[in-house]
């Protein structure tokens, strides 16, 4: 007789049931920030709550299958007799170490490491010279504070200016790189669903920005400086903020915009 591998009804309740109390820590904890977009909050913890309902389920029905067998074999003159229906090998239960690792260690959201390794781009950004942008936000502590997105967009497409000689605080981490005119751009990624499609936008630091390690997250207030170079679709490109002061942040804001 041909077996092939499989796991039985209480190894695979264990591994729903870890994976929907996965989910949920996730959530009470708010690690999800750094996987999915706050939107994605109600739906992740509907679908992990199903899951460990799910997992109960099938863990009572792997408990009760013995017993109920017994009790059948018993009625008809086999008593003591049991198949064990529902195990199956304990070597399944191996895969959870993965889930076990998710649930021990603490995840981490894309940084400076992955922002070296993927091209920036301005998809999403206003392309267009003709664009007309809406006014701008009350300031806040007497500054504008603006996403690296909305900065971008006004400094590289708006043809009115209306960030000239606007006081702007920006948040993002550090991102070192060479090109840089200070030794590392200040950096968010930006995400559309999750941190699978997420892209990094950079804003180039004019003056003394300190010196910081990477992925170190800043408050930066400056102000706007025209981009000297002209942009094209051909080249990469970034807004420019001349740099008044710099300040580490004592905790970490949701990471992607």
């Amino acid at each position: 007789m041909n077996h092939r591998f499989s796991i039985g009804e209480d190894a695979q309740g264990g591994l729903l049931t870890a994976l929907g109390a996965m989910g949920v820590r996730l959530i009470v904890s708010r690690q999800f920030l750094r996987f999915i977009r706050p939107g994605m909050k109600l739906p992740l913890l509907a679908a992990s709550l199903v899951l460990i309902l799910l997992g109960l389920a099938t863990l009572v029905r792997a408990w009760r299958a013995p017993q109920l067998e017994d009790h059948d074999h018993d009625d008809t003159a086999h008593k003591g007799h049991s198949h064990g229906a529902g195990k199956g090998p304990g070597v399944g239960w191996l895969l959870a170490l993965p889930l076990a690792v998710l649930l021990l260690v603490e995840p981490s959201s894309l940084g400076a490491y992955a922002a070296n390794r993927q091209a920036v781009k301005t998809t999403g950004l206003a392309q267009s010279a003709g664009v007309n942008f809406d006014p701008l936000p009350d300031r806040i502590d007497g500054r504008l504070q603006l996403t690296l997105t909305e900065f971008s967009e006004r400094g590289l497409y708006d043809q009115k200016e209306s960030l000239r000689d606007q006081p702007v605080r920006l948040v993002g981490f550090v991102n070192h790189d060479a090109a840089a005119p200070g030794g590392f751009f200040l950096t968010r990624f930006k995400i559309a669903c999750c941190a699978a499609d997420a892209y990094p936008l950079q804003v180039v630091l004019i003056g003394d920005a300190g010196q910081w390690p990477d992925d170190t997250w800043l408050t930066v207030d400056g102000t706007w400086t025209p981009t000297e170079v002209a942009p094209d679709s051909s080249e990469t490109f970034r807004a420019h903020l001349k740099v008044q002061t710099v300040t580490k942040m004592t905790t970490t804001p949701d990471p992607y915009e």
